[in-house]
């Protein structure tokens, strides 16, 4: 049906969006930070096109998913590395840093294999970065600044990471079993809970670049 395919692709459009605005960051004076970022949404751009032409094409697509989830959770992680001031949340990124790869090959090779979808390494990846954004909004309250947080736009950027990671944990988390035993339901939810989340984090994401924010120094 032409309804379901173009809400199939209607994320792409809201992923293309933020990606065009996050080229904005690539300004003398904005931080690192934005442009790190910018790279990844640039970056996830092209893996969805990828993933929507090889989905046209009926070609199994999971290995590119699961290589794109550890690429990305990582880069998100060094992102808040330089971000959040804590000592102890630095030491903890490292870590993760370090384990989360090496989970991800093991789970690659030994457990869920790489042409599946690799949940595990989801879960795993998308729960830490629930509680760095948890992290960083701790920061902002603790702040002593007295620019509106909204102004911020890692404030919008970690509501995203919140509320999207935060509601789709459990349904990738669970996806391979639901394939299995509930087939139906999945493509309703993918359909258009997944997708609304999708949006809503894409959304989130083109409004924090759209910030304007004072930047006297970068990070």
């Amino acid at each position: 049906m032409v309804y379901n395919k173009i809400i199939a692709i209607l994320p792409l459009f809201f992923i293309e969006l933020a990606a065009v605005v996050s080229l904005l960051s690539f300004r003398d004076n904005f931080p690192v930070s934005l442009k790190r970022l910018s790279i990844v949404w640039l970056f996830m751009f092209a893996v969805e096109i990828a993933g929507h032409i090889t989905g046209i094409m009926h070609l199994r697509n999971f290995w590119l998913y699961n290589l794109f989830d550890i690429i990305f959770l990582l880069s998100l992680a060094s992102i808040y590395y330089y971000l959040i001031k804590s000592r102890m949340v630095k030491v903890i990124i490292r870590i993760f840093c370090i384990a989360f790869p090496l989970f991800g090959a093991v789970n690659i090779i030994f457990i869920q294999k790489l042409v599946d979808y690799n949940s595990l390494n989801y879960v795993c990846g998308g729960a830490f970065m629930v509680l760095l954004a948890a992290a960083y909004f701790w920061q902002l309250y603790a702040s002593e600044e007295t620019e509106r947080i909204t102004r911020d736009p890692f404030f919008w950027f970690s509501t995203g990471f919140l509320v999207y990671f935060g509601f789709t944990i459990p349904y990738l988390g669970m996806y391979n079993w639901l394939v299995e035993n509930y087939l139906d339901f999945t493509k309703f939810y993918q359909r258009y809970i997944y997708v609304f989340f999708s949006i809503m984090l894409n959304i989130l994401i083109t409004v924090g670049f759209l910030c304007r924010k004072s930047y006297p120094k970068t990070y």
